[in-house]
């Protein structure tokens, strides 16, 4: 076997042991079939649970489509933190929930007007907010409720054609 060989071999297989974790945590227990109402929190506690379920509402709230709380993101965000994060990565993400959630404990506005000054801010505390929220849109995106019924889904991909008009796809993105 030469160099190059052994290379490709070596990065293929390191891969594939480094992706394992998160790719078994994402198929075996982040799919639609987990959403369910009793679900018990891994990472989060019961009272942090459900405030993770208020601020994704905040942020994707139902409209023609379910919020994020009903598509079950807060359930998939606390089985990837708990089952895929390593310890060190979960102390760091657990200080800045744990931040956020003071700020939005002493605040005696509104959870929405909290979190719009949150999100306006600078710091530690619109951190945490920012991971929160790039997570609850990337995981909203992928789940099979918004994929199939909210945004265009072709799972075989057909002909390619460089220019649709919007009107042919009833105006939505695409979901892949």
């Amino acid at each position: 076997m030469n160099r190059r060989e052994l290379l490709k071999q070596s990065a293929l297989i390191s891969g594939g042991v480094l992706s394992l974790p998160f790719t078994t945590a994402f198929l075996s227990g982040c799919g639609d079939e987990n959403v369910k109402s009793g679900y018990k929190p891994i990472f989060f506690q019961e009272n942090e649970f459900q405030l993770l379920a208020n601020i994704i509402d905040v942020i994707l709230p139902e409209t023609e489509s379910p919020s994020a709380s009903k598509v079950g993101v807060h359930q998939r965000m606390d089985n990837i933190i708990g089952r895929v994060y390593e310890s060190e990565d979960q102390k760091t993400y657990k200080s800045g929930f744990d931040q956020l959630k003071k700020a939005i404990e002493d605040s005696s506005e509104s959870l929405e007007k909290t979190i719009k000054k949150i999100n306006k801010s600078e710091g530690s505390v619109n951190e945490a907010f920012s991971e929160i929220r790039s997570q609850t849109v990337s995981l909203y995106l992928v789940t099979e409720e918004i994929g199939r019924n909210f945004l265009n889904y072709l799972p075989v991909p057909g002909e390619y054609e460089g220019c649709v008009s919007t009107a042919s796809v009833d105006n939505k993105a695409w979901a892949i």
